[in-house]
């Protein structure tokens, strides 16, 4: 079964979500930008997911998290298909990933209780530099 799609944002910054994904994440999901160090890519949440990834977060000193939601939410958007499926990014997010002229090919990676969005070149990159070696003793280590 194929998880990984490749489409291209049209000139609107309109992407197409596969209704794969669409049946599983419903009428209504997040996409968010993905924090890590290195990584720059979204991610897509169903509503009840979002909602678990940043439960501990409101746990932590409310300081500390009123600056992780703030720049979580200006990095974030709730977004709602339209009659063709497809989702409207936000020049932020767009902007985070290094969405260009000449860089609209998109790939949509479904990891489990999430998927990603990634620029086509960023995640060739990605693909690139993956050491499989490295994954296979990971797993091994969890005793999979």
């Amino acid at each position: 079964m194929t998880l990984v799609f490749r489409h291209n944002l049209d000139a609107k910054n309109r992407l197409f979500i596969p209704a794969k994904f669409r049946e599983e994440l419903g009428t209504e999901f997040m996409i968010a930008a993905n924090l890590h160090p290195g990584v720059h890519c979204l991610n897509i949440y169903t509503i009840e997911d979002w909602n678990k990834y940043i439960a501990p977060i409101m746990e932590k000193p409310r300081v500390e998290a009123e600056k992780i939601l703030r720049k979580l939410n200006r990095l974030a958007a709730r977004v709602t298909p339209d009659s063709q499926g497809r989702v409207l990014l936000p020049d932020s997010l767009t902007s985070y990933i290094g969405v260009g002229e000449g860089n609209r090919e998109m790939v949509i990676n479904g990891c489990g209780f999430y998927a990603e969005i990634w620029t086509a070149q960023a995640y060739d990159d990605m693909l690139a530099e993956e050491d499989s070696d490295d994954i296979a003793a990971t797993l091994l280590s969890y005793g999979l």
